[in-house]
């Protein structure tokens, strides 16, 4: 087959994939556009999962914030009361705290919303807070209250 034959034959079967190629392209903009988590993104944030312990939470609620060193990385996620202490689960994300972590609900405004600051950060050598720590009372601050 002479050079030019063979050339004819590569361009006929690029011109065929190009249909296919736009059509798949399309598809998965579309899906991802709509939130369809198509291909894993290696830049996506990570994030982990922690819940602290608290003698009470007044002015805590779900999607608070969670502040890391004064910068949001996270949100409360869930407020649940178990006898004597509540349950706060927080997800943080970009952050790799201590594993001697401590959280500690702060005063956003005298109105009463709430927030939790949460620290210090892992110094990068050693252990740090794995996903699905528990941070105990014994390393849970509150403020105290008017009526205290």
């Amino acid at each position: 087959m002479s050079e030019l034959a063979s050339e004819r034959v590569t361009g006929t079967r690029t011109r065929r994939l190009v249909p296919y190629a736009v059509a798949l392209g399309f598809i998965l903009a579309v899906a991802g556009l709509s939130g369809v988590p198509v291909i894993a993104n290696p830049l996506r944030p990570s994030s982990t999962r922690i819940t602290a312990e608290f003698p009470r939470t007044v002015g805590l609620y779900p999607q608070s914030r969670v502040l890391v060193q004064g910068v949001r990385s996270g949100t409360v996620q869930d407020v649940e009361p178990a006898g004597n202490k509540v349950k706060v689960t927080i997800t943080v994300r970009d952050v790799a705290l201590a594993p001697d972590a401590t959280a500690t609900v702060r005063l956003r405004s005298l109105i009463g919303e709430r927030y939790v600051e949460l620290g210090p950060v892992w110094s990068g050598e050693g252990p740090r807070l794995e996903d699905g720590a528990v941070i105990p009372l014994a390393r849970t601050k509150v403020p105290a209250e008017v009526n205290e």
